[in-house]
């Protein structure tokens, strides 16, 4: 499991996003599966967490920087395998220690969004109404100087504030997301998700969004700098632009929160 430290640390509750049904109790039991998967993390020395649900999903995590990371993030994992109407998932073990009541009242999803389904991101994260109008003339100025580096721009500390720990991504079930937790780029395919990483981003006035010293994440290649126009935004609905292609328009959305995970309603 990679741990992520840099630009951003986010620490958030979105894997616990919304409300669910409450349903009958439950004798916390582990399935033959789940069982198996736990004793996995036996040899780990580092800090890690085990979440399970009553319907048989479970997470786990490891080489966390504290027990509470390594619970969130067994929780996303957790999350990711649930389905509607699926019992909801609660942190059986942390730091390999159970911690887990002997019985819980069990809760019913009433939704479930899994990375990176731009259908579901809003009703379950929810989406921050941005209203915004940029200069798209003077972004294009901007990116045809060529920045290579986050001081080569004037960066919008406000603006840059309101993007911060949330997700630019597309409206369709399919598509991609920049996620400003940790500068990073995400495409869904057919084959999985691509996702590219950056050491920097920042955010200028007029809407120019780059992002710097970016690698791909499965071969470690570099790919250099990535810019985007933010040409509008209306409660939160974008217009925005890739770089290399700057007059052809993508409709998007900012994400209230890190939608690289898994979370529930």
């Amino acid at each position: 499991m990679r741990m992520f430290a840099g630009l951003f640390v986010l620490i958030s509750t979105l894997a616990f996003a919304g409300q669910s049904e409450a349903q009958d109790a439950w004798t916390v039991t582990l399935t033959q599966e789940q069982n198996k998967m736990l004793k996995g993390l036996a040899s780990e020395k580092s800090i890690t967490a085990f979440a399970i649900s009553p319907d048989g999903q479970w997470g786990r995590s490891w080489n966390y920087a504290n027990k509470a990371e390594a619970e969130l993030n067994a929780l996303r994992f957790c999350r990711e395998r649930l389905r509607r109407r699926n019992r909801d998932c609660l942190i059986y073990q942390s730091d390999g220690k159970r911690v887990a009541p002997e019985v819980v009242q069990t809760r019913q999803v009433s939704e479930v969004y899994k990375p990176f389904n731009g259908r579901k991101a809003a009703s379950v994260l929810g989406r921050v109404a941005l209203n915004y109008q940029g200069d798209t003339d003077r972004a294009r100025a901007q990116l045809a100087a060529t920045p290579t580096k986050q001081s080569d721009l004037p960066e919008d500390r406000a603006l840059r504030k309101q993007l911060t720990g949330r997700t630019l991504m597309t409206t369709k079930a399919k598509g991609f997301a920049v996620t400003f937790v940790w500068a990073e780029q995400s495409a869904a395919t057919n084959g999985g998700v691509i996702t590219t990483f950056f050491d920097s981003w920042t955010v200028t006035q007029s809407g120019l969004v780059c992002m710097f010293d970016g690698y791909w994440e499965s071969t470690r290649k570099p790919v250099g700098t990535r810019c985007f126009l933010l040409e509008q935004a209306a409660n939160g609905l974008v217009d925005m632009a890739w770089g290399n292609a700057p007059g052809r328009a993508i409709k998007a959305q900012l994400i209230a929160g890190d939608a690289r995970f898994a979370a529930v309603k």
